[in-house]
C-alpha cells in the first residue's frame, strides 16, 4: 500500500500504514483516558492508529508525542502538526503534516471495496448523486461506497476549520475514477465555507480498498476567498 499513499499525498505529507490486527505498543501517558470504556477491538484500533501516527511524526523529523482525544473525540495533535487517522478491518493509516508548510488540515478515509447496502443509498447520497448512481446500476453499490468514503474524507478535512459535524447531505461529491480525483461541494453554509465552495481530493480503488485523501492548504483558501 506504500505506493498507493504516495499517489494520494504529496511529499510534504508523511504517511504510515499497516494491518491493525495483531499486537501494538501501549499508548503513551495522556492517551489512556481515551480508552476507559473501550472494547478490546477498539483498544487495538486506537493503539494501531497512534503508533502509526508516531511513525508518521518520525517521517517529519519529529520526536514521538502523545495524541490524546479531545472533548469531541478527535485527535488532539501536537502544536505545529495536523493529521488524520483512518482504518478498516485490515488496513489502518495515519497521515501527518507540519502546519508551518501551509497545510491547514488533512482528510483520509479507508473503506473495503465492497458494495454499500442499497437501503443506505438515500441516507448517504443527495438526489443528484442518486441520479448519477442510477445510470451506473451495474456498479452502483461500489460507487455509493466511494461517495461515502469521499464524504468521510472531506468531513475530516473541513472539521478543524469549522468544528462542525455535518450530515451526509451537507456536501455533494463528484467522482472521476479515471483521473483518481473527487470534488466535494458544500451544499450548506458551514463555518468559513459558503454554499458552493469546493474541496478537491484523490481516490484510489485498489487491493480490496477504497482510499480517499484530501489536503487543505492556505494558498487554496486564499485563492478561493480572494484573500
Amino acid at each position: 500500500m506504500k505506493r498507493t499513499f504516495a499517489r494520494l499525498f504529496d511529499a510534504d505529507v508523511s504517511v504510515a500504514a499497516a494491518d491493525p490486527r495483531g499486537e501494538w505498543a501501549r499508548v503513551l501517558p495522556g492517551e489512556e483516558s481515551s480508552l476507559a470504556r473501550a472494547t478490546p477491538s477498539r483498544r487495538r484500533e486506537f493503539c494501531a492508529g497512534r503508533t502509526l501516527a508516531r511513525q508518521a511524526m518520525d517521517g517529519l523529523g519529529l520526536p514521538p508525542q502523545p495524541i490524546p482525544s479531545g472533548p469531541d473525540r478527535a485527535p488532539a495533535w501536537p502544536d505545529g502538526v495536523t493529521g488524520t487517522i483512518s482504518h478498516c478491518v485490515d488496513l489502518c493509516a495515519a497521515a501527518l503534516a507540519r502546519t508551518d508548510g501551509g497545510i491547514l488540515s488533512l482528510g483520509l478515509d479507508i473503506e473495503p471495496a465492497e458494495s454499500l447496502e442499497t437501503d443506505l443509498f438515500e441516507e448517504i447520497c443527495t438526489p443528484r448523486e442518486m441520479a448519477w448512481l442510477g445510470i451506473r446500476a451495474d456498479r452502483a453499490g461500489l460507487l455509493a461506497r466511494a461517495i461515502f468514503s469521499a464524504k468521510e474524507c472531506a468531513y475530516k478535512g473541513q472539521y478543524p476549520l469549522s468544528r462542525t459535524v455535518l450530515g451526509f447531505h451537507a456536501m455533494s461529491i463528484e467522482l472521476d475514477l479515471i483521473a483518481e480525483r473527487f470534488r466535494a461541494r458544500f451544499e450548506e453554509e458551514v463555518g468559513p465555507f459558503d454554499v458552493g465552495d469546493e474541496m478537491n481530493g484523490r481516490i484510489i480503488i485498489s487491493s480490496g480498498h477504497i482510499v480517499t485523501a484530501l489536503v487543505l492548504r492556505e494558498d487554496d483558501l486564499r485563492a478561493r476567498w480572494n484573500l
